[in-house]
């Protein structure tokens, strides 16, 4: 990870149809046009998005896929046309599937029984089996796509070098001092559609086409004292700040965590606030990754309409 990156030159501004599409049974309702805006990776490639994150910043887990080529794959010798009525086809290039890969960080503990990797061994263990594919298939590496990002944040001074690894840890005081920690989420969603400014988003995000992979939920939380320590091996899965149940526990209401999140990926009822609002100021949110790295977050704001489609709810089925 690198403390920072230097300044692109300035991108085009984007427009974008802003769409819904909650079912496919009923014609969409159109409403006039409007704007919202967005923070947007400016980097697609989950290699170089680790390397480019300040020391501070620590990855939680990533979604990643390589998708396979289909242009090479071969009809089968014996279910083909014209004796079958279609062709089964069969693959002939490796891939990666849509996967989950988990770190070792100072929010959160992985899922029980889950592999936890440390940033430098993931770069270098991907590395070995891209190298495979550039060299046993047509496909790229450059292939390899980003589909979500769970980072954390942690004040510069509660972070040190751990003298055995090299690399980047918390320092105990985080959890004894309960310091700040702020969670981000970058993620491709549904609710967004670029169809229609694919030109302008490819030329302003270079391998992006139709889903832009944006901010869509920020966490302010606050780290939590353990009397077993802070190990990643043990108790997996436990938060390791303070939810909103553990600051009722103490009675503090000061270590409630104070959520923003995108409207349309919010569920009904729950207690998130709006995301967009604060995105002119993200700054105060996330400091570190929009000081310390510049150019990899883009923030922008589409301009299109919105468009919401409705179920139909079957609860009796009766004779015609």
């Amino acid at each position: 990870m690198q403390d920072a990156v230097p300044t692109p030159s300035r991108r085009p501004r984007l427009a974008v149809e802003y769409d819904i599409a909650m079912s496919e049974h009923q014609p969409p309702q159109e409403a006039d046009s409007e704007t919202t805006p967005a923070a947007l990776l400016t980097d697609h490639d989950p290699r170089s998005v680790l390397d480019r994150l300040p020391n501070n910043v620590f990855p939680m887990r990533l979604r990643l896929h390589l998708p396979r080529g289909r242009e090479t794959d071969t009809p089968h010798e014996q279910y083909r046309e014209p004796d079958y009525p279609v062709s089964l086809r069969e693959p002939q290039t490796p891939y990666i599937p849509k996967s989950t890969v988990y770190f070792d960080n100072p929010a959160k503990r992985p899922p029980e029984g889950t592999t936890v990797w440390q940033p430098g061994e993931f770069h270098d263990r991907l590395a070995d089996l891209l190298d495979h594919v550039a060299e046993t298939t047509h496909l790229s590496p450059d292939d390899l796509t980003l589909i979500e990002l769970e980072a954390v944040e942690v004040p510069t001074h509660f972070v040190t070098t751990d003298a055995e690894t090299g690399e980047h840890v918390v320092t105990p005081d985080l959890y004894e001092k309960e310091g700040e920690m702020r969670i981000a989420r970058f993620q491709k969603e549904g609710s967004l559609t670029a169809t229609d400014v694919r030109d302008d988003l490819e030329d302003a995000l270079p391998g992006e086409a139709r889903t832009p992979t944006r901010l869509t939920r920020v966490e302010e939380v606050h780290a939590k004292p353990s009397r077993h320590g802070q190990s990643t091996t043990a108790s997996a899965g436990r938060a390791q700040f303070y939810t909103e149940t553990d600051a009722e526990q103490v009675d503090s209401l000061d270590l409630t965590p104070a959520v923003y999140q995108l409207r349309r990926s919010s569920d009904s009822g729950d207690r998130t606030r709006p995301l967009a609002p604060v995105l002119s100021n993200l700054e105060s949110l996330l400091p570190s990754i929009c000081k310390r790295a510049p150019d990899l977050v883009e923030r922008v704001r589409f301009v299109g309409e919105e468009r919401q489609q409705t179920h139909f709810h079957a609860n009796e089925v009766l004779d015609s």
